[in-house]
């Protein structure tokens, strides 16, 4: 079995990569925008897992939303940091 990174490390292999972006500014409504329409994706997943039973296929609808909503608010975080 592969062994896991921890957030740190995970963090410092990106950062020695060069895989953060630096961005020339922090577009503060974009970043508003993207908040919203994640918390919008909670939102939504939390009402459809209501009463839904543990068999349905829509599961992985769900299990989406909340990535995607991960997803954009950690792209959100690192805006805030001028990096991408």
């Amino acid at each position: 079995m592969p062994r896991y990174l921890t957030q740190q490390e995970a963090y410092l292999k990106c950062e020695q990569e060069g895989r953060f972006i630096p961005l020339e500014e922090v577009d503060v409504e974009k970043i508003t925008s993207i908040v919203t329409i994640s918390e919008a994706d909670v939102e939504s997943a939390d009402v459809l897992r209501k009463n839904l039973p543990k068999e349905s296929h829509r599961w992985s609808s769900i299990y989406k939303l909340y990535y995607d909503a991960l997803h954009e608010l950690a792209e959100s975080f690192y805006g805030l940091r001028k990096l991408k």
